[in-house]
C-alpha cells in the first residue's frame, strides 16, 4: 500500500500517531516511503507529534536516505535543531553509512547527543571498522569513550550472516 499510495498509507499510519503503540506503523510507512521519495517521508514525519513514533520513523527513513544519497541526507541532518529526533535520525543514518565509510559513521554518530543511541552508533560503526581494518578499528577504540563492554562489542562483532 505505501509503494503505491504513500500519503494516504500515511494519513492512515497518522491516526496512531503519539499512541504508545504506534511506533512500528509510523516506521514502517516512513522507511517504506523513504525508499521512494525521502524528502517526504522526513517532511510527514516531522510532522507528527514528538514521540518514539516520530523518533523511529525518522530513523528508518535516514537510513534509507543513507543507502540512496548519503550526501543529501547528511546536509538534511545538518539543517536540523539539535534534539531527540535528529539524534534517532542521526542514529539511522551513522547505522547505514557504516557499511559504506565506517570513519564517517563515527564522526557523524560522536554527534549525538544521548549517550546510549550515542554509545549503539559509535559500537555498529567501530564494528564495521573491525571488520575493514581491525588494526585501526583497535587503536580507534582505546580513544573512543566507549564502556569496556562496547569495546569489547567492537573488537569482536559477530559474524554477518
Amino acid at each position: 500500500w505505501v509503494n503505491r499510495d504513500p500519503a494516504a498509507a500515511a494519513a492512515w499510519a497518522e491516526q496512531f500517531a503519539g499512541q504508545d503503540y504506534a511506533h512500528r506503523v509510523i516506521e514502517e510507512v516512513g522507511d517504506e516511503w523513504a525508499e521512494r521519495d525521502p524528502v517526504s517521508a522526513v517532511a510527514w514525519l516531522e510532522s507528527l507529534p514528538k514521540g518514539e513514533g516520530q523518533q523511529t520513523g525518522l530513523r528508518s527513513a535516514f537510513g534509507e536516505w543513507a543507502r540512496r544519497d548519503p550526501a543529501a541526507a547528511g546536509e538534511r541532518l545538518v539543517g536540523m535543531p539539535r534534539s531527540e529526533e535528529r539524534d534517532y535520525a542521526i542514529n539511522g543514518y551513522a547505522h547505514s553509512l557504516a557499511y559504506r565509510d565506517p570513519n564517517a559513521a563515527i564522526d557523524w554518530a560522536n554527534s549525538i547527543a544521548d549517550d546510549g543511541l550515542r554509545s549503539s552508533a559509535l559500537t555498529r560503526a567501530g564494528q564495521e571498522l573491525f571488520r575493514r581494518d581491525a588494526e585501526a578499528a583497535r587503536t580507534w577504540v582505546a580513544t573512543s569513550g566507549l564502556s569496556a563492554e562496547a569495546q569489547q562489542q567492537v573488537l569482536n562483532p559477530p559474524r554477518r550472516r
